[in-house]
């Protein structure tokens, strides 16, 4: 039995890509980080320049190639610090000593901690990172478990 189409008016964007949609620009939300906010672009390749491209918690030493930066401090922490006041906030988050090169195993590893959970040890992070934690009252931060 052969299937038949149903005839009736045509749907002028069946099969074809979706119309494009009327933007209200006051509701419209930025694409991207960068967009929300201005110290975000560039912020890896800042991380990059200060500390080079080599990940600094991977066992192998400097053999591993870093395509990542990771924040000592988690970006979340401090956008939720009632503390401090939001633009000071804004720039803390993608403030580049806050961050340290870093592979994309060992970040994995570090962030979604499983069974076989490898954190960063604290004798892997760079001094000017954890002073700068200490210096914006994120000391709290560099404790086990987070980092053993």
């Amino acid at each position: 039995m052969a299937l038949s189409r149903k005839s009736g008016p045509k749907r002028p964007f069946m099969g074809k890509a979706n119309p494009p949609r009327p933007v209200d620009e006051a509701k419209a939300k930025p694409r991207s980080r960068a967009r929300r906010n201005p110290n975000a672009a560039g912020w890896t390749q800042r991380v990059f320049h200060l500390y080079g491209r080599h990940c600094l918690a991977c066992p192998k030493g400097r053999l591993t190639r870093a395509v990542q930066a990771h924040h000592l401090v988690p970006r979340q922490r401090i956008a939720n610090d009632a503390r401090k006041p939001q633009a000071e906030r804004e720039a803390l988050e993608y403030d580049a000593r806050n961050g340290f090169p870093i592979c994309q195993r060992c970040h994995e590893l570090h962030e979604f901690p499983g069974p076989d959970a490898k954190r960063i040890p604290f004798s892997r992070i760079p001094a000017a990172a954890v002073e700068w934690a200490i210096e914006h009252g994120y000391s709290y931060v560099l404790k086990p478990p987070v980092y053993p």
